[in-house]
């Protein structure tokens, strides 16, 4: 594996130098897993540490094509019923539809207090239809979880959710 650089994040009057680097493909240019570093490192060792955490088929699952329409069509139609239902608004429906063509993403950030600077990987979603689902039903949740908030199971969960709307 080559190098890695490690500084502190560049000051706005080095951005020349940042934004100088970041036009260059043999480097990859991040932030570290802890601390306020700056990370240049080479994007070929970027690469293979990346696809060494991808090709763990315990947690990743590659998905064809056709199955991530199949996926997106069932999401629409389940919040379809639901506003048919009148669980859901037409704003919430809106909301929740508005992403249904981003896809979360990965990147990772170098663990560089860690020998061999492993990387940690960062699923970012907040692009993905499941961001706006996931802030309503926080929202949704959090004064239900408020009084008790160590429920450990679904099943209990489900009793506090009908309890609270029943």
């Amino acid at each position: 594996m080559g190098a890695v650089a490690t500084t502190p994040i560049f000051k706005p009057n080095n951005q020349h130098i940042a934004n100088s680097l970041r036009s260059k493909k043999e480097i990859v240019i991040t932030k570290a897993d802890k601390g306020s570093q700056t990370v240049v490192m080479n994007t070929l060792d970027y690469i293979s540490k990346m696809n060494e955490i991808l090709n763990n088929s315990i947690v990743f699952k590659p998905i064809t094509t056709n199955e991530k329409s199949q996926s997106s069509a069932q999401y629409t139609k389940d919040l379809r019923n639901l506003y048919r239902g009148n669980t859901i608004t037409a704003e919430d429906l809106k909301l929740f539809l508005g992403n249904i063509k981003n896809t979360a993403y990965i990147y990772g950030q170098p663990k560089t207090h860690k020998p061999g600077i492993p990387i940690r990987p960062i699923i970012a979603y907040h692009m993905s239809p499941i961001a706006p689902l996931a802030k309503f039903l926080a929202n949704f949740l959090i004064p239900i979880l408020k009084d008790n908030p160590t429920t450990t199971s679904i099943t209990s969960l489900h009793t506090k959710i009908y309890r609270k709307y029943t």
